[in-house]
C-alpha cells in the first residue's frame, strides 16, 4: 500500500516521530514509520526502500540523534535522488551535519524546538498537505503564543500605577487628618529637691 509521507527519524526520537505520525494521520495524511509499518520477518532495508518508493514526501525529524545516524543519511539521500520533497522538522536547535546539509540546503526547515510541540505539528500537517497537493507556497507558520501577562501589560501597568497612587494618598491622609498642626509644647521639667 502506498503512503503519502515517509517519516525519517532516529530510534531515539521515536516519541516525537509517533506524535508526528498521529497528527498527520489525524489530518488524513497516510504515513509510513518504522518500526510500526515493517512486517514481522521482513527485511529492514528492503522495507525502507519499498516505503520510500511508495511515498510522495519525507518528513525528517532532525535532532542531534538524527545528525549522527548513518541510516538517516541514506534515507535522505534516497529521497533526494528520487525527487521526493524532504520537509525537515528540527526538534532541537542543531544544524545538520555536512553530509545532511548537502541534501537539506535548499528546503525551508520547520523549527519545532520551542514548546508546545503540538502547535508545530499542526503547522507541519498543513505544510505537508500543501506539498502533497502541489501548491507552491504553504501558509505562514502561526505566531508563537503570547503569555497572558504580555497581552495585558499596559492594563497591568495602569492598574499598578493606580494602586500605588491610592496607597500614597492613604498614607498622606493618615499622616495629615486635616487638623492644623499644633505647636510643640516643651516637655515639663521635673525638679528634684536637693
Amino acid at each position: 500500500m502506498a503512503h503519502d509521507v515517509f517519516i525519517s527519524h532516529s530510534s531515539k526520537d521515536k516519541l516525537t516521530a509517533d506524535a508526528t505520525c498521529a497528527v498527520l494521520e489525524k489530518h488524513g495524511v497516510r504515513c509510513w514509520v518504522a518500526p510500526r509499518d515493517i512486517l514481522p520477518g521482513a527485511d529492514w532495508g528492503e522495507s525502507i526502500i519499498d516505503a520510500m518508493n511508495g511515498s510522495r514526501a519525507m518528513v525528517l525529524i532532525l535532532s542531534s540523534h538524527a545528525n549522527t545516524s548513518q541510516q538517516i543519511k541514506r534515507e535522505v539521500e534516497r529521497a533526494v535522488n528520487r525527487g521526493v520533497p524532504v520537509i525537515p522538522m528540527r526538534i532541537e536547535d542543531v544544524m545538520p551535519t555536512k553530509s545532511l546539509e548537502y541534501f537539506l540546503s535548499t528546503p525551508h526547515w520547520l523549527d519545532a524546538f520551542t514548546p508546545p510541540l503540538e502547535r508545530h505539528l499542526e503547522y507541519l500537517a498543513k505544510t505537508v498537505k500543501h506539498v502533497l497537493s502541489g501548491e507552491a507556497q504553504p501558509p505562514p507558520p502561526p505566531p508563537p503564543p503570547v503569555p497572558w501577562w504580555q497581552q495585558h501589560i499596559r492594563s497591568l501597568a495602569i492598574g499598578s500605577a493606580v494602586v500605588i497612587a491610592l496607597i500614597l494618598l492613604a498614607i498622606i491622609a493618615l499622616r495629615d487628618d486635616g487638623r492644623p498642626p499644633t505647636a510643640a509644647r516643651p516637655s515639663p521639667r521635673t525638679t528634684s529637691a536637693t
